[in-house]
């Protein structure tokens, strides 16, 4: 139960859940994002997870066909940086390494590697999948949403417990500020 305006530890797994289950969501909405390839060739390719969360799956557009890359249960570790794919990457400068990560196996062997378009792309991406295997999400972005959540939640709690209303103001004298949309023929 919360005290004075502490936050529940309901209220923060509610509050943790509802931000990671945002960010899978945008995952399973699909995003172009570069992948790079073996032998450090970089191509932009449609990824999507499925809408049951077990798959990600790749086209060359949003509207498919897709095939399937791999399964969720297959990835065992992500890393972010400089791996064996990145390294041999010529075009990458120091700044677009640090938004490269790669979904490792359970023998931690890389499998995939993708090069998001910019900070946000990659936060979303990264803790989406730490949040589906089920480890702790690390980007300040993510941390950022969940503290505002938490914020908010313990401000309306305060508002519901002071029973203090918002001032709704007057409505106006009259409408002359209203434009009819027949006006503009």
């Amino acid at each position: 139960m919360q005290k004075g305006n502490q936050i529940s530890k309901e209220e923060e797994k509610s509050a943790y859940d509802l931000i990671n289950t945002r960010r899978v969501y945008k995952l399973v909405k699909g995003k172009f994002l570069d992948r790079v390839q073996k032998g450090g060739k970089i191509q932009s390719k449609y990824f999507k997870l499925t809408d049951n969360l077990q798959q990600l799956v790749v086209g060359q557009n949003p509207k498919g066909p897709f095939q399937q890359i791999l399964s969720i249960n297959e990835i065992g570790s992500i890393t972010t940086g400089v791996n064996e794919n990145v390294i041999k990457t010529k075009k990458l400068d120091e700044d677009k390494i640090k938004l490269t990560f790669t979904l490792n196996s359970q023998q931690n062997k890389p499998i995939i590697s993708f090069l998001a378009r910019d900070r946000k792309q990659f936060a979303i991406w990264i803790d989406s999948f730490r949040y589906l295997k089920k480890t702790p999400v690390q980007e300040i972005e993510t941390r950022q949403s969940f503290d505002e959540l938490l914020k908010i939640d313990s401000q309306i709690t305060l508002l519901e417990k002071t029973k203090i209303a918002p001032e709704i103001p007057q409505p106006p004298k009259d409408y002359n500020f209203v434009v009819e949309a027949t006006d503009f023929k």
